[in-house]
């Protein structure tokens, strides 16, 4: 009674807490049960329950120390040989009544190792007995045999406790090391398969794995004649729960685990057990499951890198004739073609959706070398069975891109490397790009001509990506392609049977891929020659071809060069101008080639960098461009624009230029060039009158002409000053170095602001302080210079013809035609040297010469740029006599300008005209006229050529005729007696009279050309008390409807002065040269038109 006492309260749930005591006496304690055991029938469950308590205390994390003590004992110390006949009556009695017996049946299970090995030695232990056993004992192997029926029973039940089921699964594979000691290997084989088999509903899918993973680790799995029968049935398990496509499912992983489990026991010892029945099945129920999967985890990617990695690892056992029964055990043409078309997908998304970080230096170098293999083997299957009549263009195509992928991928493109991963590589693997080139190229060289032209111009792009490639090897590879191409498509035949002679489809489609991929940094400056000297040597044998071919080669050349260009400054922030001026480069070469779509796609790329700098002008002549290549039908636009978002929501050609046209114009009007948007404007008028018959929008548009007419004659504009850059020295661009070019400055841009945005636009650069011609020492430096004049546009023949025969045109009408649309320009350097005047009398008249230097720019400014080069220069030397008629015209034209200005404009101060009539009437420092004196001497006379004489005489002409400029101006003066000092202004009459009589007295007297009963005298003489303030004029500025004021005195009006004064000043203005040439001028300056043309 006492000891069923001591065994109940062990086996309660309190009797745990004995738990320490018992572990520390296990060994005795076991000693004591199985003795009662052999002794007693009566405690029978009690003995067992509390055996189980131990073995269950042993698994608790607390006493894992305690696991050891518990192993040796079972080993050494456990001598019971009838133990058996107790354990397994009762632990078939547990498992068959697991529904109502749970928590004991679930313990026990638990225990399921132990209880097996206490069975296997406890049978030990009774065959070691001296003497044998009556026939009355158990059948040890019957009784076995009954417990292991019943485990199977269990697992196929519906009824039993899901919990007990799965619990004695997972188990169940540690029974199976005792189990071989008294089980023949393939009868215990039998009796898992039968496990396998019968797993029912109620067994979850985590544990179904987790127990054929644990078969696999057992030593039946390394046995051949067991794994033959295990292998199929675990495979067909794992493919079984793949295919459920649960792509989700975490038992995905188990799934992988246990196929990398099969792998690496068969096949990653130095010494695999795997044979090729192993292999055979392994492929041919694991391969095709193993893609899809792949397929589906490139969008998951939970998973993908497991399933990769055992995907490599199978693909790079497979072998030649294991591949080739593969593909022979499917049925029909179609399944091969569809098993060659997945695995070739499947690479393709391996290499440009890489499963491995880029760190995974080794994994990924495995993973190539499979994919090589494998696509030599799907190489051979295809030249062997589909070729010829069974060529399908499809699977040959997915064969090619797959094959550029393998190529290009990030992980072999070793030229962004560092060194030292690139010796790395290179001293464990070679390079696997040259292998899948050369197999590439042989693979298209193994095609006829009609099936190549399917590819053609398909394919151009992706070879294309290929051979840019930094690596000579590849390009020789792969380059010849491309005129095997050109010769297919030039000696392919129409439908009518004519041979086509061109390649315009290959020629278009490489030269938007070149565009294409160098943009996205593909390929070097080599690429050029080497593809140059590979296509022309192979063009120079086809004497048919040669003359077209050599035509194409030197295109792509001259492209490449610009390409490499506009990319190598494209990245770089800092110089915008040389993107733009590479941008044009590459826009007006598509459009000499004729290649429309790219030529658009430039000019927006210029207008956006226009756009972005504020460049309204340049923006409104680039979008210009495109307006251009349209017209005012009803044409729908081409795809291309439509896919480029270039098409700004429009359907027809019509509808965009008529919105072209309008934003064009609206950037000319905000970049204040009025007149181009008038003449822009312009064309839509016909357009809404004659075609549309949109009155609305007619009406609204006269508007807006008129509105931009009232701002040319209202407004004031800024000057646009012009610089000449010169770019010396090895240390530009290639396409800069020792050119020069104009620049168009920005609004109120003088020479030293130009200057300092020059030096940080172009970095680095060193300023020239000199206006010399740079020498060789400069211009072959390895320096960047800058050489920055100042420079005056040449207004141009047609312009001037405009105002010929104008009675009078304002001076603001006449501002666009003086500073736009010029493409001479010219400056001046004054050079003291003597000459044959200096020898009559020597001064800084007679011995200044100036040398004049007119550049011709290869565009009218302003244009698509802020610039354009120097296409040519011519420099002269201007004699003193020379440059005293150019300084006497200039002074005439800008005195009568002022006037002008001063009577047209009310808000325009008088004071500039006051200092410009005091530096010529009151020309008291500098000496006036009477520096010209020595040109009309008897002396002079003598030594002058007959040219030089035209131009003495046509200085006294001008002498003559400032008499009434002169006049004409005082009338002005006088005009603003509120604003003019009445005793500085009778000064100023009384000097005129003065340099009058002594200038007629000369040179005769010239007609007034003052309006009828007009007086130079001042109309109203001002109060006493407003002389005080005429003492310090103001002189007004104004611009739009800004006014700004200086403070001015007399003195200072005399020295501000632009008029002739003598002395030579700056450089003479291109307008100065031109005045006196306007014929038919209606004003003092009229009078001088007769002896224009003698003056060169």
């Amino acid at each position: 009674m006492y000891l069923r006492q001591r065994l109940e309260s062990i086996v309660r749930p309190e009797g745990e807490q004995i738990g320490t005591e018992l572990v520390k006496f296990m060994g005795h304690f076991l000693d004591a049960l199985f003795d009662i055991w052999a002794a007693n029938n009566e405690f029978d469950t009690l003995v067992f329950d509390a055996l189980v308590v131990v073995l269950r205390l042993v698994d608790e994390p607390r006493y894992q120390n305690f696991k050891p003590v518990l192993d040796a004992y079972v080993r050494n110390e456990f001598h019971s040989a009838v133990a058996y006949e107790k354990l397994i009556p009762t632990l078939k009695d547990y498992i068959v009544r697991a529904d109502s017996n749970h928590e004991k049946t679930l313990n026990a299970l638990k225990a399921l190792g132990y209880l097996m090995e206490f069975i296997v030695r406890s049978k030990e232990n009774h065959a070691r007995l001296p003497l044998a056993r009556d026939g009355t004992q158990p059948n040890f192997t019957e009784m076995l045999r009954e417990l292991l029926d019943a485990l199977v029973q269990l697992m196929q039940s519906k009824s039993a406790r899901m919990t007990c089921q799965n619990t004695a699964l997972k188990h169940l594979p540690q029974t199976v090391p005792h189990l071989m000691l008294v089980f023949d290997r393939t009868e215990l084989t039998h009796f898992l398969m039968e496990v396998i088999e019968n797993l029912g509903p109620n067994i979850v899918a985590r544990q179904r794995l987790s127990f054929l993973r644990d078969l696999i680790k057992t030593e039946l799995f390394v046995d051949d004649d067991c794994r033959r029968m295990l292998l199929p049935k675990i495979i067909g398990h794992v493919v079984e729960h793949i295919e459920k496509d649960s792509s989700r499912d975490e038992a995905l992983q188990l799934c992988a685990d246990i196929l990398s489990d099969i792998l690496e026991c068969l096949f990653g010892r130095e010494t695999p057990i795997g044979n090729e029945d192993d292999l055979r099945l392994l492929t041919s129920l694991c391969l095709r499951p193993l893609l899809q999967t792949v397929i589906s985890q490139v969008a998951e990617r939970t998973y993908l890198a497991a399933y990769v990695a055992l995907t490599v690892a199978l693909l790079n056992e497979i072998s030649t004739s294991n591949y080739a029964q593969y593909v022979h055990d499917r049925p029909t043409s179609l399944d091969k073609m569809d098993f060659l078309t997945e695995v070739l997908q499947v690479f393709r998304d391996l290499v440009t959706k890489p499963a491995f970080h880029s760190d995974w230096f080794h994994m990924i170098c495995l993973q190539n070398k499979a994919l090589l293999k494998m696509l030599r083997f799907v190489m051979s299957t295809m030249k062997d069975q589909f070729l010829g009549v069974a060529f399908d263009k499809e699977l040959w195509g997915e064969y090619f891109h797959t094959s550029v992928a393998f190529i290009t991928q990030r992980d072999l493109r070793f030229e962004t490397f560092a060194e030292r991963k690139n010796l790395n590589f290179f001293a464990h693997y070679k390079d696997l790009r040259r292998d899948c080139a050369n197999d590439l190229r042989s693979m298209w060289f193994s095609l006829n001509m009609d099936e190549k032209v399917h590819f053609i111009p398909a394919l151009v792009g992706p070879f294309l990506e290929v051979s840019l490639i930094e690596d000579p090897t590849l390009r020789d590879t792969t380059i010849p392609i491309f005129f095997d191409m050109m010769t297919c498509e030039f000696y392919s035949k129409t439908l009518t049977g004519d041979i086509i002679h061109n390649f315009s489809t290959f020629e278009d489609e490489l030269i938007v891929q070149l565009d294409t991929l160098v943009d996205n940094n593909r390929g070097g400056p080599t690429y050029k020659d080497q593809f140059h000297k590979i296509m022309m040597e192979r063009c120079n044998l086809d004497r048919e071809m040669a003359p077209t071919g050599q035509t194409l080669i030197q295109t792509i050349d001259r492209l490449l060069t610009r390409l490499f260009e506009y990319r190598s400054v494209k990245g770089r922030s800092d110089c915008q101008e040389n993107v733009m001026s590479r941008t044009v480069e590459l826009l007006k070469f598509y459009k000499e080639i004729d290649q429309r779509d790219l030529y658009i796609r430039y000019v927006y790329k210029l207008y956006h960098l226009h756009k972005q700098s504020d460049n309204l002008i340049e923006a409104a002549y680039t979008l210009k461009k495109h307006a251009d290549c349209l017209n005012w039908t009803e044409q729908p636009l081409t795809d291309w624009l439509i896919r480029n978002q270039h098409n700004r929501q429009c359907a027809t050609h019509r509808q965009l230029k008529e919105q072209l046209f309008t934003e064009i114009a609206t950037l000319f009007d905000d970049g204040r060039l009025w007149e181009k948007a008038i003449e822009t404007f312009k064309e839509l008028i016909p357009v809404y009158e004659s075609s549309l018959f949109d009155y609305e929008k007619l009406y609204k548009l006269l508007d807006r002409l008129a509105a931009l007419y009232r701002k040319i004659v209202n407004q004031e504009r800024a000057e646009s000053e012009y610089f000449l850059v010169g770019f010396y020295g090895d240390g530009h661009p290639a396409f800069l170095r020792n050119t020069e070019a104009v620049f168009r400055g920005q609004s109120y841009e003088k020479l030293n602001d130009f200057q300092q945005r020059m030096l940080s636009t172009f970095t680095g650069s060193t300023l020239m302080t000199t206006m010399d011609t740079p020498g060789e020492d400069i211009r072959s430096s390895s320096g960047r210079y800058l050489q920055i004049i100042s420079v005056k546009p040449i207004q141009s023949k047609e312009s001037m013809a405009l105002f010929a025969d104008k009675q009078k045109v304002e001076r603001l009408i006449k501002w666009y035609y003086k500073h736009n649309e010029v493409q001479k320009f010219e400056y001046s350097r004054p050079i003291r040297r003597k000459s044959k005047f200096s020898e009559l009398e020597e001064n800084e008249l007679t011995m200044m010469w100036v040398e004049k230097t007119v550049v011709v720019a290869g565009d009218k400014l302003p244009d698509i740029l802020r610039w354009s080069k120097v296409t040519s220069r011519e420099s002269i030397d201007v004699s003193p006599l020379e440059q005293a008629v150019i300084t006497m015209q200039r002074s005439n034209e800008d005195l009568f300008e002022c006037a002008e200005d001063i009577r047209t404009v009310s808000k325009k101060s008088v004071v500039v005209l006051s200092g410009k009539l005091t530096g010529v009437i009151q020309a008291f420092v500098s000496g006036g006229i009477k520096n010209y004196n020595v040109f009309f001497t008897n002396e002079c006379k003598k030594i002058l050529t007959d040219r030089e004489g035209q131009q003495a005489d046509r200085l006294k002409e001008l002498i003559a005729f400032q008499i009434p400029i002169l006049e004409y101006c005082l009338y002005v003066h006088a005009s603003r007696h509120n604003e003019v000092d009445a005793k500085f202004h009778e000064s100023l009459i009384d000097s005129f009279k003065s340099y009058r009589s002594t200038v007629e007295g000369k040179f005769g007297k010239r007609p007034s050309r003052l309006p009828q009963g007009a007086s130079i005298q001042l109309a109203q003489p001002p109060p006493t008390a407003r002389f005080r303030a005429m003492q310090t004029p103001t002189r007004t500025f104004s611009h739009t409807d800004d006014t700004h004021s200086l403070t001015l005195s007399p003195a200072d009006a005399k020295r501000i002065s632009n008029g002739h004064n003598g002395s030579f000043g700056e450089p003479p203005t291109s307008s100065a040269s031109r005045f006196v040439a306007a014929a038919g001028l209606r004003s003092p300056l009229s009078m001088m038109s007769a002896g224009a043309s003698a003056i060169g």
